[in-house]
């Protein structure tokens, strides 16, 4: 489980200096409504964004200052199109916004992934 002050105590060493803006990008609603829940219990957290995939968050990364990106590395959305994966979307957020923090996670039970 995330613990938000774990979070903050972590992202606050890489000299953070303010409220810490975060996109989140999950294709599970229920998991970004959890996580969403979890981050707002912290004031030094501000939640700038949510996708449900890789595409929406490019449409809107020119328009929101982000210092945190959490990822689904793995979205299910993602599998069928085979165009752009989470590691993909890594590197087009490392040069759309290089200052940004990139925290992934994903839930999967393939040892393969």
């Amino acid at each position: 489980m995330l613990q938000t002050s774990a979070f903050y105590s972590h992202v606050n060493l890489i000299s953070m200096p303010g409220r810490i803006n975060v996109f989140h990008v999950e294709d599970y609603q229920i998991v970004r409504d959890g996580i969403r829940f979890l981050l707002s219990q912290d004031p030094q957290i501000r939640i700038v964004g949510e996708a449900q995939q890789g595409d929406q968050l490019f449409k809107i990364l020119h328009s929101v200052e982000i210092d945190v990106l959490l990822l689904d590395i793995y979205l299910d959305s993602m599998e069928h199109l085979q165009t752009v994966d989470g590691f993909e979307i890594c590197k087009k957020v490392q040069r759309i916004a290089p200052s940004a923090k990139i925290l992934a996670h994903s839930v999967y039970d393939d040892a393969d992934r």
